[in-house]
């Protein structure tokens, strides 16, 4: 477990994994969520507050993730350079969609459960 208190964005345009994302990391963690139904919704809350580490699906209605961040990026904002997590099944389809892959980090969705904290654990740690 990791001490401090961090913030997160979670954005899915599933409510249960949304859900399931948010207990995983407040079991981990002491932390503030957000979370997102959608890439439009989710850079609606990256530009009025900064995050620690936004986890993101890819294959979302209205935007992609892969869009969301590139938005996320490409605007001067409080989450310009924030790590990023894509949690998704389409990994290389998101991958290849990103421009600045700095501080992004794929993850095949079938691995979360056992991949997830530890990945946000090494990213809080180095900040």
């Amino acid at each position: 477990m990791v001490k401090g208190k961090y913030s997160f964005l979670v954005v899915d345009d599933e409510q249960d994994i949304r859900g399931i994302l948010s207990d995983f990391l407040q079991d981990s963690f002491t932390c503030d969520i957000q979370t997102a139904p959608s890439g439009l919704a989710g850079l609606d809350c990256a530009k009025k507050q900064r995050f620690d580490v936004i986890i993101s699906d890819h294959r979302m209605p209205e935007m992609t993730g892969a869009e969301f961040i590139n938005n996320v990026r490409a605007e001067t904002g409080p989450n310009q350079g924030t790590p990023v997590i894509f949690l998704s099944g389409y990994v290389e389809e998101a991958r290849a969609g990103i421009k600045d892959k700095e501080k992004v980090l794929f993850l095949d969705k079938v691995l979360y459960p056992t991949e997830l904290v530890p990945s946000v654990e090494k990213i809080v740690n180095s900040l």
